[in-house]
C-alpha cells in the first residue's frame, strides 16, 4: 500500500461481496475503479474476509455483528470498521467511478457525500425529519480518523433498531455526523468534508428506476460535474432479477410519442395491440440493403443479432455477386450465429449503375415473412431493444407504424455527437407490411415519399427515444457532408470532444462503439470519406511576430488551424516590438482561392488594431474592404467586461460576417450588441516542446524557495490586471520576508506613476520582485517553467492566456473564480479564488463607468497561496491535472478541431439552404389574430414599468441603458413604485423627474411602502410566498398607477447591468403577446429560473405555503436548455424583462399575490394568461445581463 502527501488518505480502494464469483453485471463497474486510479491498490472483500477480520481485529463487536438479522447490516459495520482499520477509500459495488478520484480526497481526511435532495423528501426520511441524508456508498478517510469512533458509538446505541437505515445505514451516518463535534470544522485531522450530490450521487433512485438514465442528454447533464455515479440497485432490498439490461440501463417505463391517423373518418379505430407472451408477438422482418460496405455491415448484422424482441427476422439484399473465397458478406452473416437471417442476391448486371435503392427496398419488402417490417440500415448502430421498444409503442398505440421523432448522429472521425432536430426519421421504420407503400425508383431520398405516403393513408405513431438509434455519419453515406453539417447545425443537443467521448462511453455499455470508430477509421479511405474541412482555404491576420499576448493568441492559431489539416496562409500585421517573433512557418496569403472554395479571411486581432491596419498611409490590400467583402470574414476577438462595447467594435462589425470570442464569458457579454453569430472559440496552448532557455539560477530564483509568478502588460490595463491585489495577498500570507517564497510581478509597458505604485505596496521587501521592461518570448516562457505557481487575482479576463500557458506547463494556479478564466480551470485543476461583482464608479480606459468586474477575496488567495506552500505534493498533482486538461482541451489539435467544425458548418449553410426546426405553433385562441400593431417596431407605444428599493447605485446604470434603446423615446412611457428605501431612492428620482420628463412620453414615479424587510437572503424558501406576494402586489398597483394609451408594458428589473439597444425591438418582433428574453449572470449562467417549462406534473412535494419551490432543475427546464432554438413556449415567466400586451392587463390579467394553481407573482401570470387561452414565450438566444448579487 502507497501513502501519497498530497492527501493524507491511503490511495487503497475497497470494495464486497459475498464470494469472489461476482455477477456480470457488476465487472465492468469493478474494471472502473481500477482502470481510472491506475496508482491505487485494490483490495476486494468477501464476506469469508469480512468474517474473519471482525473476529481477529474488533472481537468486542462479534456480538453486535453477528446480532444483525440483515446481512446488510454487517456489511454496513464492515466497511465502517475496514475504513478505520487501513483508511482508503470504500464504493458499493453499484457505483461507476467516471473519472479519477484523486481530486475529491487531495487535503482531506474524511470525505462522504450527500444523496440527491429530492431524497430527503421520501417518506421514511420525512418522517425522522432528514431533509439531507450523507450516503454510506461512498466513503473516504485516513486510517484512525476520529469520526469512527464517534459512530461505532452511535451505532452500538442503535444496535437494537428494527430498520437497517436507522442501524447501521444511512439515517445512523447523518445522525452521527449532526452530533460530530469535528464536524463544525473545515479544515484539520478531524474535519469531514460533505460533498455536494453533484458529484457522488448525481441521480436520484427514481432517475434509475424509471429508465431516465437511458436519455443521453439527462445523463450527460446530470453527471458533467461527476466523480462516480451510484445506481441504487439496493440488491440487499430490490429482486434484481431481470437486471439483464445492465445496471443503470433500464428501459424507460414511458415513452413520448405522438399518434395521428391518416385513414378515411370511418377507419380510424386504434387497431388491436398483439398478445404479450413471446410466442404470441408478431414477426418482424427487418431488411437490409447493401452494397458491399463491408468494413461496416458486420455491425449492423450483429445489431440485428443482440436484439432483444425474439420474433424476427433479417432479410439483406445485395447486388453484389458473391467472392469466390470468403464473402465478406456471408462470413459476416455466418459470424452472427442467427438462423433467421436470410441473404437475396439480385443481378444488376447489364443496368448502368445497377438496381436503384428503391428497386432494392421493394425486392425486401417482397421477399419479408413478417407482419411487419423494419427499416435496418448496413452501417449505422441499433440498440439491443430498438424492436422491442418500437412494437410496444405501435400496439400501444394501436398504431401501423412508428417511426422515431429524434436519433443520435455520431461522426466518429471528429469526436462529435447529437440528438437529432425533431422530424419523421425514415430510416427507423416499422410498418405493418399490409399497409406499407411502394418504394420509388430513386437512388437517394427513396424513403421520404413512402413515410410521407402512410402519414396521409395510415395510423402512424411517432416516439422519442434517440438512443434506440445511432446514424453513423463516415464519409460514404448517400447524402454528403454539407447535408450532415446541416444536421448539426440544428441539432437538439451536441457533445463535442470530452463530453462527446463520455457519452459514447456511456452508449458503449450497450453497443459495440469502440470497435464501429476503429473499422470507420480504418477504412476512412475504402470507404470514399474526404478529408475532413475539405474546399475550405483560410487565410489569418493578426501580429503574427509580435511578443505580446495577442501575438501568442494568433500563432496559436494558426497552429490549430494547420493540425486540423486545413490549407492556411498568413498575413503579419508588425507591431512595433523591441523583441519581435519569429513568423509561423506558414506561407503568405495570395490573392485568389481555387475555384469553388470556401474562402475564409480570419482577422485573429481586435477592432482597434483592425482599425488602425485599415486606415494607415500604406494599408495591405489583402485587407481591403473589397477584397474582404468577397470573402466570409471573422473576427477573433477579446473583450473583457461583461457589459458594453468599446467604439472601435462598432466601427468594425461591417467587415465581419461572424465573431470568434475565446470564452463562453465573452460570447454571453457580445452577442447582444452585434447583429452576427458570435462564436465562443478558445485559444490554442500548446505545451512547451524544448527544454527552457534558462534555469532558475539565471533568474537569481534560490534553491528551496516557491515562487509565484504573475505576467501581465499594462497597456491590457493594471486595473483589470489587478497586480496590486496580488501583492497586498502575497504580503498577508508571507509577513515575514525571510519565509523561504518569492513573488515576481513581471510585467512591461508601466508607467513610471504605475511602477512607484506597485513598489510602494511591496515596501521594499527582498521577496517581492517588480520586472518592467520587454524580453523575448523564450525568456519569458523560461521564467514560466522556473516558477513553482502561477497567480491571477484578475478582475476581469476575456480568456486567461498567460493562466492557460501557466496550466499547460503543468503549474499550479491560483486564479479567480470570474469571467473567461472559468472556461479553462475547474476545482481540479486549479485553486479558484472566490470574489464579488462590483461597478466601476468611473472610466477606466475603455471601460466605462457602470462596468461590472469581479472583486477577489484577497484573504482567501493568501490562504491558497500558503497551502500551495505547506502542500507542495498536492500542488503539483493540481499541475499535471492541468496539463492534462489543456492537452486534451485546449491543444492545438483540439482546438482545431472544433475551428475545422465550425468552418464545415459554415460551407455547409453556404451550399445548403439552410434548414431550420418549425417553430411551435401559435396556440389558435385570441392571440393568434391580434396581428403586430403598429406601423414599425420603432413606433409601438411602450410603457416601461419598474418598481425600486434601495437602488440608488443601480439607477445610473439603469438610465444609461434606456438611454440606449433603439425605441423612438417619445413612444417610451416610464413608470416606478419605490418603497421600503433607506437610501434615498425615492428623492434621487425625483430630481431628476424634469430631465426624464423631457426625454419621454410620459413619466410617473409612485410610493407605497409595505413594510418588509427579511432578515435573511432573499432567496431563502421559507419567506418567498410573503415576499412574492409583496412584489405582485407592488407590481399591481405600479401597473394601475402609470398605465395609460399604451399598446405594450416591457417590464424591467433596475438591476441589470447589460441589454442589446434593440432589447424592445426583438421582442416585439417576436410576435407574441407575453414574451422573455434569456437573463443570465455576468459570467453567462442562466439567472432568472422562473422562466421555465414544465417536463411533466409538478410534484406535490415541493409545494410550500402553497407555492411549488421545487430545487433547481427539478421538473423544469430553463431558457439555457433551448439554445439555438429561436423562440419556445413556457409555463413560467420571470420579471426581470417580461413583455406583455398591455389589452391583456386591460382585461383583467395581473401578478396574482395569492396561489393561483400553485404559483404566484410573474410565474402566476403566466398560469392566469394560460387560462386565458394566451401562452407565454421565450426567446433563449435574446440575452440580458443581471447583476451578481
Amino acid at each position: 500500500m502507497r501513502t501519497d502527501s498530497c492527501s493524507p488518505i491511503p490511495r487503497l480502494i475497497h470494495q464486497t461481496w459475498k464470494t469472489r464469483d461476482l455477477p456480470p453485471e457488476f465487472q465492468a463497474l469493478q474494471r472502473s475503479w481500477i482502470e481510472r486510479n491506475p496508482g491505487f491498490e485494490y483490495r476486494f472483500w468477501t464476506d469469508g474476509d469480512i468474517g474473519r477480520f471482525i473476529a481477529e481485529e474488533h472481537s468486542a463487536l462479534l456480538p453486535v455483528f453477528h446480532g444483525y438479522a440483515d446481512p446488510i447490516a454487517r456489511i454496513d459495520l464492515a466497511r465502517y470498521l475496514i475504513l478505520r482499520r487501513f483508511g482508503g477509500v470504500y464504493a458499493d459495488l453499484d457505483f461507476e467511478c467516471l473519472r479519477p478520484i484523486d481530486g475529491l480526497l487531495e487535503g482531506r481526511s474524511f470525505v462522504v457525500g450527500l444523496e440527491p435532495e429530492e431524497h430527503g423528501g421520501l417518506a421514511k426520511a420525512v418522517e425522522r425529519g432528514l431533509p439531507r441524508i450523507l450516503c454510506p456508498s461512498f466513503l473516504a478517510s485516513v486510517p484512525g480518523h476520529p469520526f469512527w469512533d464517534h459512530l461505532l458509538d452511535r451505532l452500538v446505541e442503535a444496535r437494537s433498531c428494527a430498520d437497517v437505515l436507522d442501524a447501521t445505514g444511512p439515517f445512523l451516518l447523518t445522525r452521527a455526523h449532526a452530533s460530530y463535534e469535528g464536524a463544525r470544522h473545515e479544515d484539520g485531522a478531524a474535519a469531514v468534508t460533505v460533498l455536494p450530490p453533484e458529484l457522488l450521487y448525481p441521480v436520484t433512485k427514481e432517475d434509475c428506476w424509471s429508465g431516465r438514465l437511458f436519455d443521453p442528454v439527462f445523463w450527460e447533464q446530470a453527471t458533467r460535474r461527476a466523480y462516480a455515479v451510484h445506481y441504487w440497485e439496493g440488491t440487499w432490498f430490490r429482486d434484481t432479477a431481470g437486471l439483464g439490461a445492465g445496471l443503470g440501463a433500464a428501459l424507460p417505463r414511458q415513452v413520448a410519442a405522438v399518434v395521428t391517423d391518416g385513414r378515411p373518418e370511418g377507419a380510424r379505430s386504434p387497431m388491436k395491440a398483439e398478445g404479450a407472451k413471446a410466442e404470441g408477438l408478431p414477426l418482424i422482418s427487418c431488411l437490409m440493403v447493401t452494397r458491399g460496405r463491408r468494413a461496416l455491415l458486420e455491425f449492423a448484422i450483429d445489431g440485428f443479432a443482440r436484439q432483444t424482441y425474439p420474433n424476427r427476422e433479417l432479410v439483406i439484399v445485395c447486388d453484389s455477386p458473391a467472392l469466390p473465397q470468403d464473402d465478406p458478406l456471408e462470413r459476416a452473416i455466418r459470424a452472427a450465429g442467427c438462423p433467421n437471417i436470410r441473404l437475396i442476391r439480385v443481378n444488376a448486371a447489364g443496368r448502368e449503375g445497377g438496381a436503384t435503392l428503391g428497386e432494392l427496398r421493394n425486392i425486401a419488402v417482397d421477399h419479408a415473412a413478417g407482419r411487419y417490417v423494419c427499416q435496418w440500415d448496413d452501417d449505422d448502430l441499433y440498440d439491443p431493444c430498438r424492436l422491442q421498444m418500437q412494437q410496444r409503442v405501435l400496439a400501444a398505440a394501436g398504431a401501423q407504424a412508428c417511426l422515431l421523432g429524434r436519433w443520435m448522429i455520431w461522426w466518429p472521425a471528429e469526436d462529435r455527437l447529437a440528438v437529432s432536430c425533431e422530424r419523421d426519421w425514415e430510416g427507423s421504420l416499422l410498418c405493418e407490411k399490409a399497409v406499407m407503400p411502394r418504394y420509388p425508383a430513386l437512388r437517394r431520398g427513396e424513403d421520404t415519399p413512402v413515410v410521407e405516403q402512410l402519414r396521409r393513408s395510415a395510423r402512424v405513431v411517432r416516439m422519442d427515444l434517440p438512443r434506440l438509434y445511432t446514424y453513423v455519419v463516415h464519409g460514404a453515406n448517400t447524402f454528403g457532408a454539407p447535408h450532415f453539417e446541416v444536421h448539426w447545425q440544428i441539432a437538439t443537443a451536441r457533445f463535442g470532444g470530452d463530453r462527446c467521448r463520455a457519452v459514447l462511453e456511456e452508449m458503449g455499455k450497450r453497443l459495440p462503439v469502440e470497435a464501429y470508430r476503429r473499422t470507420a477509421l480504418r477504412n476512412a479511405g475504402d470507404m470514399g470519406a474526404g478529408p475532413a474541412g475539405a474546399g475550405i482555404e483560410v487565410e489569418v491576420a493578426g501580429h503574427l511576430g509580435a511578443a505580446t499576448g495577442l501575438g501568442s493568441a494568433v500563432r496559436g492559431t494558426v497552429a490549430a488551424l494547420r493540425a486540423s489539416g486545413l490549407p492556411v496562409t498568413v498575413i503579419d500585421m508588425p507591431l512595433d516590438e523591441t523583441h519581435p517573433v519569429a513568423m509561423p512557418a506558414a506561407p503568405s496569403a495570395g490573392s485568389k482561392s481555387a475555384a469553388g472554395a470556401f474562402a475564409v479571411t480570419l482577422i485573429h486581432t481586435n477592432p482597434d488594431a483592425l482599425r488602425q491596419s485599415l486606415n494607415a498611409s500604406r494599408p495591405d490590400p489583402r485587407l481591403d474592404r473589397g477584397r474582404l467583402s468577397g470573402r466570409f470574414t471573422i473576427g477573433y476577438w477579446a473583450w473583457e467586461a461583461s457589459s458594453g462595447l468599446p467604439d472601435p467594435w462598432r466601427d468594425c462589425l461591417p467587415l465581419v460576417d461572424e465573431i470568434w470570442v475565446p470564452s463562453s464569458f465573452t460570447a454571453a457579454t457580445v452577442a447582444p450588441h452585434v447583429p452576427v453569430p458570435v462564436i465562443a472559440m478558445p485559444h490554442a496552448v500548446a505545451a512547451p516542446q524544448a527544454p527552457p532557455a534558462f534555469d532558475r539560477r539565471a533568474f537569481g530564483i534560490p534553491d528551496g524557495t516557491v515562487c509565484f509568478l504573475t505576467l501581465f502588460d499594462a497597456t491590457s490595463n493594471v486595473t483589470r490586471k489587478n497586480p496590486a491585489g496580488l501583492i497586498r495577498a502575497y504580503c498577508t500570507a508571507f509577513p515575514d520576508a525571510t519565509s523561504d517564497t518569492l513573488l515576481i510581478v513581471k510585467a512591461k509597458k508601466l508607467t513610471d506613476g504605475e511602477c512607484r505604485t506597485l513598489e510602494a505596496l511591496a515596501g521594499g521587501r527582498p521577496d517581492i520582485r517588480i520586472v518592467n521592461e520587454p524580453w523575448t518570448a523564450e525568456r519569458t516562457a523560461a521564467l514560466m517553467a522556473a516558477c513553482d505557481a502561477y497567480v491571477s487575482l484578475h478582475r476581469a479576463e476575456g480568456f486567461g492566456l498567460a493562466v492557460a500557458e501557466a496550466m499547460a506547463c503543468g503549474k499550479p494556479v491560483i486564479a479567480t473564480a470570474y469571467s473567461g478564466t472559468m472556461d479553462i480551470t475547474t476545482p481540479d485543476t486549479a485553486y479558484l479564488v472566490p470574489c464579488h461583482t462590483v461597478m466601476l464608479e468611473a472610466d477606466d480606459g475603455y471601460y466605462r463607468r457602470g462596468t461590472v468586474w469581479a472583486e477577489p477575496d484577497l484573504e482567501a488567495a493568501a490562504r491558497l497561496m500558503r497551502r500551495v506552500v505547506s502542500h507542495p505534493d498536492e500542488a503539483r498533482a493540481v499541475g499535471a491535472r492541468a496539463a492534462d486538461r489543456m492537452r486534451t482541451r485546449f491543444s492545438p489539435q483540439a482546438v482545431g478541431g472544433r475551428m475545422r467544425d465550425r468552418l464545415s458548418v459554415l460551407m455547409a449553410s453556404r451550399l445548403c439552404p439552410p434548414v431550420r426546426p418549425p417553430l411551435p405553433p401559435a396556440v389558435p385562441t385570441q392571440e393568434a389574430g391580434r396581428g403586430g400593431g403598429g406601423s414599425g417596431w420603432g413606433t409601438e407605444r411602450v410603457l416601461v414599468l419598474t418598481p425600486v428599493k434601495d437602488a440608488v447605485a443601480h439607477l445610473p446604470r439603469y438610465l444609461d441603458l434606456l438611454g440606449r434603446l433603439d425605441h423612438d423615446p417619445s413612444r417610451l412611457s416610464l413608470g416606478f413604485l419605490e418603497g421600503d428605501s433607506r437610501d434615498g431612492t425615492h428623492d434621487w428620482l425625483a430630481a431628476r423627474l424634469p430631465e426624464l420628463r423631457q426625454r419621454y412620453r410620459r413619466v410617473t414615479l409612485l410610493r407605497h411602502d409595505c413594510g418588509f424587510r427579511p432578515g435573511g437572503p432573499r432567496w431563502a424558501p421559507d419567506i418567498q410566498r410573503r415576499r412574492r406576494e409583496l412584489l405582485a402586489r407592488s407590481r399591481n398597483r405600479l401597473l394601475s398607477g402609470a398605465l395609460g394609451d399604451e399598446e405594450w408594458v416591457l417590464w424591467l428589473d433596475v438591476d441589470l447591468v447589460d441589454y442589446p439597444p434593440a432589447l424592445p425591438a426583438r421582442l416585439l418582433a417576436a410576435g407574441r403577446d407575453i414574451v422573455v428574453p434569456h437573463c443570465v449572470l455576468p459570467d453567462g449562467r442562466t439567472f432568472d429560473l422562473n422562466s421555465f417549462r414544465l417536463t411533466g406534473e409538478e410534484d406535490p412535494r415541493h409545494l410550500a405555503d402553497g407555492v411549488f419551490q421545487p430545487p433547481c432543475g427539478v421538473g423544469r427546464l430553463y431558457l439555457d436548455a433551448f439554445a439555438g432554438e429561436g423562440i419556445v413556449p413556457l409555463d413560467g415567466v420571470g420579471g426581470t424583462a417580461l413583455l406583455v400586451r398591455a389589452d391583456l392587463h386591460r382585461e383583467g390579467l395581473c401578478f396574482p399575490p395569492y396561489s393561483h394553481r400553485g404559483y404566484i407573482e410573474t410565474e402566476g401570470l403566466a398560469m392566469m394568461a394560460k387560462d386565458m387561452g394566451v401562452t407565454a414565450w421565450g426567446l433563449p438566444d435574446l440575452r440580458i445581463v443581471h447583476a451578481d448579487h
